[in-house]
């Protein structure tokens, strides 16, 4: 009998393991994978690092200079950009148009054009850019408020709030978290890189 009650202990026990590590790995898939790919750099990179991105912070907007910049030059670095509409009505609306580029294959130029931008985002500014990069400006506006861009923004703004994000710049490097109201430097990311690739290998 006791035999019995113990297998039966070990076999609930291994069952619960099995599900946290599912429960893990299910939770970390969600924030790797956004609802569309073509925010998404260096695809078959193997450590995934996801920036939630907030146009109206200039921190925000040098940090994630910086991202692209590892990410072009490291090809095992997959980007991930998930623009966020924090607050305000102005962000709200960078968020639907760059996401609407992308529904056209042009979300990087109009994202790199907004993350070099010092001012605001105004009409004039979407519709210069739209020619600049051959982008459907009556397109890109009709888009912005269909089903498929509010999906989008949905699936990132619910991620964010399941990963806990209070502050930006907020990224997700591999299994680790980093949010602060300061630029990510250089040597931080190599290192948080570094620590991600050493646990990796120690899983194998």
């Amino acid at each position: 009998m006791f035999f019995r009650i113990l297998v039966v202990c070990l076999v609930l026990a291994a069952s619960y393991a099995l599900f946290e590590i599912w429960r893990v790995h299910a939770f970390y898939s969600r924030m790797h994978n956004p609802e569309s790919n073509f925010t998404v750099m260096n695809d078959d990179g193997s450590l995934t690092i996801v920036d939630f991105i907030n146009y109206e912070c200039n921190v925000c907007k040098d940090t994630n200079k910086l991202l692209l910049g590892q990410a072009r030059e490291n090809k095992d670095i997959r980007l991930v950009v998930r623009p966020v509409p924090y607050e305000g009505k102005a962000i709200e609306n960078d968020v639907k148009m760059v996401l609407a580029a992308g529904l056209q294959g042009k979300f990087w130029e109009l994202h790199e054009a907004l993350i070099d931008y010092k001012d605001t985002p105004d009409e004039k500014f979407f519709k210069e850019t739209a020619a600049l990069y051959d982008i459907d400006y009556n397109k890109m506006l009709k888009d912005s408020e269909g089903m498929k861009v509010m999906d989008i923004m949905k699936s990132n703004a619910t991620a964010a709030y399941n990963l806990g994000v209070t502050t930006t710049p907020a990224l997700l490097v591999g299994k680790s978290f980093y949010a602060s109201k300061t630029i990510l430097t250089l040597p931080d990311l190599l290192r948080m890189i570094q620590f991600e690739k050493t646990g990796r290998e120690q899983e194998k």
